[in-house]
Order: C-alpha cells, then structure tokens, then sequence
C-alpha cells in the first residue's frame, strides 16, 4: 500500500447566483497556490444539486501545508466574499490508486 497524502477539503456555500462567480474565484486561487513547496495538487468539485463547491488540496505532509499556509494568497478574500459562510474544513487521508 502507497504512503498516503494529506488531504484538506474545504466547503464553499455560494451566495445565492454566485456558483459561477464562486467557481472561477476557487480557480484563481488554486493557480495562485500551484508550485508552493509540498504541494501535490488541487481539485474542485461542483454540487450544483447541492449547491456547494469544494476546494481539496493533496500535500506531501502537514507541515508542508503549515508552512505554505504562513502566507495566505489574495484570491482567498476573492472566494470568501462569494460564500454565505466561512469554509468548513476537514483533514483526510488520501491514498491514490490509479
């Protein structure tokens, strides 16, 4: 079995109308993260059923986040001022396999 990576999965809820805006702010976001130290990759999710966007970052460790995570990219405050409340956030393991 691989070594897991360290997943942390946000969830946005988008003001109302705002699921594209939302979308493409969580895009600006992810490139302005892309090549930090430690980080392996970004997705997001669309739940248009649900109306909820998730923004999931895979890290070689915790510390790798905690550190990349001392300086906060601008494009954060883009993506919070699109949703009706803070993220909620949950730490996972991920192990990929294919």
């Amino acid at each position: 079995m691989n070594r897991p990576l360290h997943a942390f999965d946000y969830r946005f809820l988008p003001l109302p109308g705002q699921m594209d805006a939302l979308v493409e702010a969580l895009h600006a976001l992810g490139a302005a993260m892309a090549g930090r130290p430690g980080l392996i990759g970004i997705q997001i999710l669309v739940d248009r059923e649900h109306d909820a966007c998730y923004f999931v970052e895979k890290w070689v460790s915790p510390e790798a986040r905690a550190n990349a995570g001392a300086s906060l990219p601008g494009e954060l405050d883009a993506a919070l001022a699109l949703t009706r409340e803070n993220p909620r956030a949950t730490e996972l393991l991920c192990y990929d396999l294919a």
